[in-house]
């Protein structure tokens, strides 16, 4: 607990986990505008509505682009001045340093992944005013959490490994970029990067959903050791 607290202190600067917290606004106000103007589907509710025209949005765009910032935020601290060197040094195991780390950065998903989500109740009870809360979306919610989670581990591993953000900022960006069109291919199973879109736009069948779901747990417990 000490060590989350030193790593948070940290990056208190940064203002990482308040942009967690207001990413997802502004896509979901444009959905929320949309509906206003045009007025809501007949057959689903309204927070499936705005859950369906938002989350490619916020999948393949916003998230993935804080993901590249909270990787770049959390290594960057220790890259200036040596810092890994100097935590290497303490008498505390190299498996708590990283682990609290990660408990940043998982920080950070999960705010931002709650975020959204609280987003779309309050809009559907703006529009609405009344709040019909679908479980639905809360487990879409968490199957995004497990399918990102590679995708930070990794980004924090190549972070790690370059003192310069550079290489970091390039791949993120190029998976940012290549997510959509590998998603729309058959080859999006060879790219974990493309899972959480597969999970909510992707037409899977459930075994290929539990087998992603899967893989992306597995990924991230191999990286991390």
């Amino acid at each position: 607990m000490e060590l989350l607290k030193v790593e948070l202190l940290k990056i208190r600067k940064s203002y990482l986990l308040f942009l967690a917290i207001i990413i997802p606004i502004p896509v979901v106000l444009a959905i929320m505008k949309r509906i206003q103007t045009m007025g809501s589907m007949v057959g689903i509710s309204i927070n499936e509505e705005i859950f369906m025209f938002s989350a490619i949005a916020y999948l393949s765009f916003l998230l993935p682009l804080q993901n590249i910032y909270t990787a770049c935020v959390i290594t960057k601290v220790e890259n200036d001045n040596c810092g890994w060197k100097q935590l290497m040094l303490l008498p505390i195991k190299k498996s708590s340093i990283y682990f609290s780390k990660y408990k940043v950065m998982l920080i950070a998903l999960s705010i931002s992944i709650l975020s959204y989500i609280t987003c779309i109740v309050l809009s559907e009870f703006y529009l609405n005013k009344s709040i019909s809360f679908n479980f639905q979306i809360l487990s879409y919610g968490m199957q995004i959490f497990i399918t990102t989670l590679p995708i930070l581990i990794l980004l924090f591993i190549i972070g790690r490994n370059f003192s310069s953000i550079i290489p970091l900022i390039s791949i993120g960006i190029i998976m940012l970029i290549t997510n959509i069109f590998i998603a729309q291919s058959r080859f999006w199973i060879y790219a974990p990067w493309t899972y959480s879109i597969m999970i909510f736009g992707g037409n899977i069948s459930d075994f290929e959903r539990n087998i992603i779901l899967c893989i992306s747990i597995l990924i991230s417990i191999l990286m991390f050791f």
